[in-house]
Parts: C-alpha cells; structure tokens; sequence
C-alpha cells in the first residue's frame, strides 16, 4: 500500500545548516531516492535551496510571519492529509487526522543545561513531551532511547536508525592539500569549542603530552566558540609560550576543505562528554585517519571495535590514548582497518529503508 506522508522540511530552506538540519535534508534527499513506493509532501515556510527533483516529492510552500509551527503546519496539514506526519527535529504540532512519527537527537540538555538558553530548553522539553503522543518514535542511538526513558514514558513503537554522513564528500584525497599550510603534524579535534565539547581537558591532555610524552604534534581545533570559551582561551594562554603556539584555533572551515585536514591528521580526537551520534567519528573513518575517543554516550555504537577509547574527565587517561596510537603505527593501521569494516554499517540507503520500514509499520497500527 502506498503512503502519503508530510514531513517539515524548514531545514531545506537554509544555506547554514546545523548538524539536526543536515540529518533532516539528507533524510529527505534519500527517501526521494530510495522510495519507490511512497509519496511525500515537503511543507517549508520558504523555497527550498536544496535540488531535489523527483516524482514522489512535492513541496508545499506556506508562509506565516507569525507562529509558523504552531498555526500555519497544522493548516497545511489538515489540507495536504497525509497518513503520515514526520517531525524530525522539532515539537509535534497539534494532534490531527494522521498518525505522527517524530526524530529525537539527544539528551544533551538534560544533562548540559547551561549549554542552551532557558527558551531552548523550554523549547526541547516540549518536543520531548509531545514525543509521548506520538504514534511512534526514532532514535538516532540506543543510547538516546535509554537516555530518553530516563525521563520520559513510551508507550508507542519506536526505533533506533542510525544516520550516516556525506558520503559524496568525505573520501581519503589522491592528494592530500592541508587548508592551513604547512603546519607539519598535527592532532585534530573538530567540534564546538565548548563545555560538553570536552575542550578544556583535551588541552590539559596536550600539556601532558607535550611535558610526559615530548611529542611534536600541533593540536588543531576546529570549530566556533561556544558556552564555555572563555575558559578554554584562559586555560591555553597559561600554557608555557611553546605549547601554546602549537595549538592552532582555526575556526569554522568550509566543508570542502575539511577531507584534508582529515587525512592529514595524524590522528582524531574526540573527548566530548555527550553526543546523540557522533558523525566526526565517521568523516574521520572514511578519510582513514585513525580515532581516539570518549568511551560515554552514542560513541561506541558510532565506533565499534575501530577506535581506542578513554574516559574523557581524566586528562591523564586521554594523553595515554593519544601517545599510545601515536607511539604505535601497528595499532593506528589495525585501527583504520577496522573502520573500513565498521563505517559500512552507516549509510544514508540503510536509513533511508529503515525510515521506509517504520512508516509501513506505523501505518498498520491499531488497524
């Protein structure tokens, strides 16, 4: 049987988009790809800036300048009838004559309030909530579904699919060009600068690196600053002058140039503290660039076996990691090896099908 099913495609309307924002366009660019049986109408508040053309994709332009999730979605809905609404990364809207599935990222701010305004949280707690009455609900990794019933009661179906990463854009380059120059070697961390980004103690770590294990690599961190900064910058201007000027802030890069420093890289480092999935974990992988990371949260479900772990609030344990796969070429090949076998159970196909499964599993409830 064939389902109609209406999504909120306000992701699609934005050149600059955040990491919740890409899942929602590569979701959407994948079902019109892979689907062959369903139909689906994209609602916007806007025009699309992403090219999507094909037979079971229609957009519904709607625009309000006032209250567009809460009074013009719910209009649009009631006239487009879909049997299926998809909220992927916001609140449901008000209950209608359709079954509703919605997309919960994380948990971040239950455990990182002071990450997010006191409107952003307003704001998620109500998308959780209204994920209660959902017909039924993906989660992004077990780990969010165990965090989420924490917190909150589950009485519809739900799923853990998996998301992938641009898989067109990050390949290991034939010849690898590093956008910051000639900077020798050097460790990378790509990321907010920020608390729940771990920052602060991956410099700590550095410092022992440098002062324990005397190696030579620059850290390279790349990312806007974010809630915690300002320490962060405190803590790296104490560092002795020489340390110091071997850790090189460079900012937000253009996706383009980040497959380079990638496979540049001596090694990934990832100590964040919590993360819904963990998409670095993966552009590192296909850029066969070896990963150290936390051993908290998605991350070893993103990981596997392909990657050395470490507890991320201990930065002597972090130094080990980093100075055991640096000391260890054997261990850095028997590492990317792995993550040529790991990284294939992520892609944009598989979520695509799996989200295809859901809508027909969902369709039949209760029928």
């Amino acid at each position: 049987m064939s389902l109609h099913i209406a999504i909120n495609g306000t992701a699609l309307t934005k050149k600059q988009r955040t990491g919740v924002e890409n899942f929602t366009v590569n979701l959407v660019i994948s079902l019109s790809k892979f689907d062959k049986s369903n139909r689906y109408t994209i609602i916007l508040p806007g025009k699309p800036v992403v090219d999507i053309e094909n037979d079971n994709i229609t957009f519904c332009e709607i625009k309000s300048k006032y209250f567009w999730h809460r009074i013009a979605l719910p209009r649009a809905l009631g006239k487009v009838k879909p049997d299926i609404y998809l909220e992927p990364s916001y609140m449901l809207p008000a209950r209608g004559n359709y079954k509703s599935i919605i997309v919960i990222h994380d948990l971040a701010s239950k455990y990182f309030p002071k990450a997010y305004t006191s409107h952003e949280r307003l704001m998620l707690n109500s998308t959780f909530k209204t994920a209660e009455r959902a017909s039924g609900i993906v989660f992004l990794s077990a780990n969010t579904k165990k965090d989420f019933c924490k917190f909150y009661t589950i009485d519809s179906p739900c799923k853990i699919i998996y998301q992938s990463y641009d898989e067109k854009l990050y390949r290991r380059p034939e010849n690898i060009v590093n956008p910051l120059g000639d900077i020798g070697r050097y460790i990378l961390n790509v990321g907010r600068l920020e608390t729940r980004k771990n920052i602060f103690n991956l410099i700590k770590a550095y410092e022992i690196l440098v002062s324990k294990y005397n190696i030579s690599q620059k850290l390279i961190l790349v990312g806007k600053p974010g809630v915690g900064y300002e320490e962060i910058d405190k803590l790296i201007n104490k560092l002795d002058p020489k340390t110091r000027d071997n850790v090189i802030i460079a900012g937000f890069l253009e996706d383009s140039k980040m497959p380079h420093l990638y496979a540049g890289a001596d090694l990934f480092v990832y100590p964040t503290l919590y993360e819904g999935f963990g998409i670095p974990i993966l552009e590192s992988f296909s850029c066969g660039t070896a990963v150290a990371c936390s051993k908290t949260s998605s991350l070893p479900e993103v990981a596997g076996v392909a990657a050395i772990y470490f507890d991320p609030r201990k930065p002597e344990d972090i130094a080990e990691a980093i100075n055991k796969l640096l000391s260890h070429s054997s261990l850095r090949g028997d590492l990317i090896k792995k993550s040529k076998t790991q990284i294939d159970k992520f892609s944009w196909e598989k979520c695509a099908e799996e989200f295809i499964e859901f809508f027909n599993s969902v369709s039949k409830e209760n029928e």
